[in-house]
């Protein structure tokens, strides 16, 4: 845990995390006190190059039936073979309703749900999430070959037009269009 200089940093980090430890037995307890220049260990990321597409969804929520299919799916046992099943808490600040227009896709979700799978590997994790989802795909999460397309699905239809029309005044030509791209409209 990135906590402040002060002891009290610590011991707060401690006290916040302790109910998770409590409540069952850990695979992995990785949660510790770390100098900033280990934030990339945080993940646990390959250190090796590695080939992969990365997929995701937005859910609305992530209840105990959501959980067991996800488990279901994904856990010991399923045929999953990703290389990660990731879930992140949204919120916050995110959540927030824009104070100026701006892009942020996501602010009715609750988590995001990432996989990253060995190429040409089938979807057996988001699919089945699917009931939980609220349509969208969260663009920081998305890689890979069979995502190219998926930009419209990170935004409403009216954020999606707007970014469409600010790419026709600035790049008409969409010379800049390697990347998810969003293509000019007037």
């Amino acid at each position: 845990m990135c906590g402040s200089r002060s002891p009290a940093g610590p011991r707060r980090g401690e006290r916040l995390v302790r109910p998770l430890r409590e409540c069952g037995t850990p695979l992995v307890d990785g949660v510790a006190e770390m100098p900033y220049t280990a934030v990339a260990d945080i993940h646990k990321d390959p250190v090796h190059p590695l080939a992969y597409h990365e997929r995701n969804i937005v859910l609305r929520e992530l209840g105990s039936d959501a959980m067991e299919t996800l488990l279901r799916v994904a856990g010991s046992g399923s045929s999953c073979g990703d290389l990660m099943v990731e879930v992140r808490h949204l919120g916050g600040a995110l959540s927030r309703p824009a104070e100026v227009p701006n892009a942020v896709g996501v602010r009715e979700g609750a988590c995001t749900l990432t996989t990253l799978s060995p190429p040409g590997s089938p979807d057996v994790v988001l699919g089945p999430m699917e009931p939980w989802s609220t349509g969208r795909r969260y663009l920081n999460f998305l890689a890979g070959a069979d995502t190219a397309d998926s930009t419209a699905e990170c935004f409403d239809p009216e954020t999606l037009g707007r970014l469409a029309r600010v790419k026709a005044a600035v790049d008409p030509d969409n010379l800049f269009r390697l990347n998810h791209n969003i293509a000019p409209r007037p």
